[in-house]
């Protein structure tokens, strides 16, 4: 693995670890399922590590995923 890779991993696990529960938690006010919120945070997630997703502020970025997961979830 490169450094650039390794970085890149690190982000996406701190991007995860910061907002999966608040994904997890709008997709359930948007009706989905305990089992598929689960499964549509982790498509969710998965479509940002093969975007060109790029971390600004806290509230533009958990803006972000809160529309990428309505997506998936539609």
């Amino acid at each position: 693995m490169t450094a650039v890779s390794e970085q890149t991993e690190t982000d996406l696990a701190d991007l995860v670890h910061d907002h999966q529960t608040n994904v997890w938690r709008y997709l359930r006010f948007l009706g989905a399922t305990s089992a598929d919120a689960d499964d549509l945070v982790q498509e969710t997630f998965l479509a940002i590590s093969h975007s060109s997703f790029q971390q600004r502020s806290e509230h533009e970025t958990a803006a972000y995923l809160r529309t990428v997961a309505r997506n998936q979830l539609l």
